[in-house]
């Protein structure tokens, strides 16, 4: 249960590059077994984070560098939803049941 020092636990220089969809990373982060904020070599700056879920820390543990976390996020604050239909549940509870976004070119 050392999951507050994961550098004990696997090789990270041993590491290998992953690319995941935004649902596996967003599952990784949200499920997280291991969430580490990592920071420059000199101890000062955002450098990444180091997690992985409960289900995947047996096998390893992601690391995302800060450049990729911004522009994730950037990516998911500039999606525009455009048009969406909602229906009412048998709780009265209203529920998006289709969303769609504009694909179009952003201007810089």
């Amino acid at each position: 249960m050392n999951f507050h020092r994961p550098w004990d636990s696997y090789d990270l220089s041993a590491g290998d590059i992953a690319q995941l969809s935004l649902l596996e990373f967003s599952n990784q982060v949200i499920h997280s077994f291991i969430f580490t904020i990592c920071t420059n070599q000199d101890g000062h700056g955002f450098s990444g984070l180091l997690f992985s879920s409960d289900r995947a820390r047996r096998e390893f543990v992601y690391f995302a560098n800060a450049d990729s976390i911004v522009t994730t996020f950037r990516l998911i604050a500039e999606d525009d939803i455009v048009e969406k239909h909602m229906v009412r549940d048998s709780s009265r509870e209203m529920r998006v049941t289709s969303a769609s976004r504009d694909h179009g070119q952003r201007e810089p």
